[in-house]
């Protein structure tokens, strides 16, 4: 395993974090039991992975801190996320958030209990739009800094939007304000949209960068591949096969090692339920990085890109 600083919070985290959002909820969304999500979990801390994602509406939390409980594993840096949205408004991305502190409060009191932890290593704002993060920063901000105070959060970010906030209109400008310690993005070879909009002024004022969702989307099979490079006009799965390499690889291991050559990033998050994928995801992150020349040729061919593709329509 290969360890980085998360940005300027001092954490020593790994390159590869295991994410226990997205699809797969550590297996949960597929009928995963506590056993199962225990060994997962029990994997990940084998391979070497010392960072941990979730949020409290994963639902993964209780199986994390009984797994770290177990095992004695109180040096595993954890985040987790509190949603302040009202379900019911979809993907409207003008929605305001609630800004009621007690809300805020009750989701890190109740991360606290399910995580069985004194204190939330990383807790950031979840899915935040543009159009509210002013709002975050005079209402919900002050709310997680008094929680810091009383030493119940160690450090505070925000996680995007991506499926609406394709050029990262609020990552961007909450990066160059330098009021928050880290970022999560999106961020792959069919949206590098990073690269000039969050990146830059993240590494300017020190916030932390985590990628999710490097392979989401296009890069799990070929399948979904040829559909995304259908939509965009740009040819087929056979165009990039030779990025594979030899002996060949998949398509998810070539995202993985796309999103590890971004010296912008400080963590990739592999979400899978499967001890297996997490392996491989592992693998291609820590591994022989991606040959220069190839991500020139994907930088050439869908540097522009900016994640549209990705989402439903």
């Amino acid at each position: 395993m290969h360890y980085t600083t998360l940005g300027r919070t001092g954490l020593r985290v790994s390159r590869v974090g295991l994410g226990a959002g997205g699809p797969s909820r550590l297996g949960r969304s597929r009928d995963a039991t506590l056993d199962d999500m225990d060994r997962l979990i029990g994997r990940a801390l084998d391979l070497g992975v010392n960072f941990i994602d979730t949020a409290r509406t994963y639902g993964t939390e209780d199986a994390i801190g009984r797994a770290l409980q177990a095992r004695g594993a109180a040096d595993v840096i954890v985040a987790t996320k509190a949603w302040m949205y009202d379900m019911a408004d979809g993907e409207n991305p003008e929605r305001k958030p609630d800004t009621d502190p007690r809300l805020v409060i009750d989701s890190v009191e109740g991360s606290l209990r399910d995580l069985r932890r004194d204190r939330i290593d990383l807790f950031q704002y979840h899915g935040v739009g543009p159009a509210a993060l002013d709002i975050f920063v005079e209402r919900l901000l002050p709310v997680a800094e008094r929680l810091r105070e009383q030493g119940k959060v160690r450090f505070i970010g925000l996680t995007e939007q991506p499926m609406f906030d394709y050029p990262q209109q609020m990552a961007t400008p909450a990066c160059a304000s330098g009021l928050w310690d880290s970022v999560m993005v999106q961020y792959g070879i069919f949206d590098q949209a990073g690269d000039t909009c969050a990146f830059p002024p993240a590494r300017a004022n020190g916030a932390g960068v985590i990628c999710m969702s490097a392979a989401r989307g296009a890069l799990v099979s070929e399948e979904a591949l040829a559909r995304t490079l259908a939509k965009l006009d740009a040819g087929t799965p056979d165009d990039l096969r030779f990025l594979l390499g030899e002996p060949p690889g998949t398509w998810a291991e070539l995202a993985f090692r796309f999103a590890a050559a971004c010296d912008g990033i400080d963590v990739v998050l592999v979400g899978t339920g499967d001890p297996g994928h997490l392996e491989a995801g592992a693998r291609a992150i820590t591994g022989p990085p991606l040959p220069p020349e190839h991500r020139t040729w994907l930088r050439n061919r869908f540097g522009d890109c900016r994640g549209e593709a990705l989402w439903p329509e």
